[in-house]
């Protein structure tokens, strides 16, 4: 076996890894899908690298190479909407962050897209080399300052959360995300503007090293705010709006209905729910009066026990 194959093989596991939690243990909804969608175009890379690797001899060199690309365009689009995405599940989201123009780098993606696959037509994105760096033409250089860009643009983001966020949690978070991101561009740029060509592309290193970041960062502060084991299938279609808090009050997840219900722009991962109900109930022995905040955990934990509480909602 190729040794340089390694890193994606390593990769590519991690990346399966992370999958499946994302899926087992679902996200908060603004999450889905950009975070799931961020790990399938990085699987698309590895598996292309892996391709070219382990078939060498693959008689249409081109398969292997426009499935790696596949996956290198649409990751940083992909990453710039799950960066607003993650902005507001931190409960600190950015004005634009719900436009129209935030999906516009899907538009270039594709067109990006679409003159990478025609290259062998018009060869003006790259002449690939299988066993050596390809040479870049126009279209490529256009293509990568865009995507370069737009990654630096989601490291920007998150610099800036973790500025305005006070929750040492929470930063720490953003931490995981904003060194994740560094780690991928530097050694993505690192293969691509080095004087003389490396022996092997360290992309799917920096892939590997951002990927075990991410899982450590799941069991460590749970990053992604990740529901609990079967939650999903417990809650996920209840009629009823339905808030899950850990024991301080902290918000862990909230359901579909409950974000019908409720004003989930102001809801976030880590949102003391006990403070943020208290703020729009008022007590149903003095309507003039807002219910106290320790009034409130007694009767919620008194329902719901005192390792989580579940708290239900409807429209009125």
């Amino acid at each position: 076996m190729d040794l340089l194959a390694i890193p994606s093989l390593v990769a590519t596991a991690l990346l399966l890894w992370l999958c499946l939690a994302v899926v087992v243990r679902p996200p908060p909804p603004p999450m889905w899908p950009s975070l799931p969608l961020g790990w399938v175009t990085v699987i698309l890379f590895v598996v292309g690298d892996l391709w070219i690797h382990l078939a060498p001899d693959t008689p249409d060199p081109w398969v292997p190479i426009s499935l790696l690309y596949t996956g290198l365009i649409f990751l940083p689009p992909t990453w710039w909407l799950l960066a607003h995405r993650f902005a507001e599940v931190l409960g600190h989201p950015f004005a634009w962050g719900r436009s129209r123009w935030v999906y516009a780098p899907f538009g270039f993606a594709g067109l990006f897209w679409l003159a990478m696959l025609t290259n062998p037509w018009h060869g003006q994105f790259l002449t690939p080399g299988i066993e050596a760096r390809s040479e870049y033409h126009w279209l490529w250089w256009i293509y990568a300052t865009f995507e370069y860009s737009l990654v630096l643009s989601c490291i920007a983001l998150y610099a800036t959360l973790a500025y305005r966020v006070d929750s040492k949690i929470a930063r720490s978070r953003i931490y995981y995300m904003l060194v994740g991101s560094a780690i991928n561009i530097v050694f993505s740029l690192t293969f691509v503007l080095l004087p003389f060509a490396l022996p092997f592309d360290p992309t799917p290193l920096g892939f590997c090293i951002s990927a075990s970041m991410y899982l450590v960062g799941i069991y460590k502060t749970n990053l992604f705010a990740l529901s609990p084991v079967a939650m999903k299938t417990v809650i996920q279609h209840q009629p009823s709006g339905i808030l899950v808090t850990d024991p301080a009050g902290a918000l862990l997840y909230w359901n579909p209905a409950a974000a019908n219900v409720l004003d989930v722009a102001s809801l976030a991962a880590d949102t003391n729910v006990y403070h943020w109900l208290a703020e729009r109930l008022y007590d149903p022995d003095d309507s003039s009066r807002r219910v106290e905040v320790e009034t409130l955990r007694r009767s919620l934990e008194e329902q719901g026990g005192s390792r989580t509480t579940s708290t239900t909602c409807s429209s009125v």
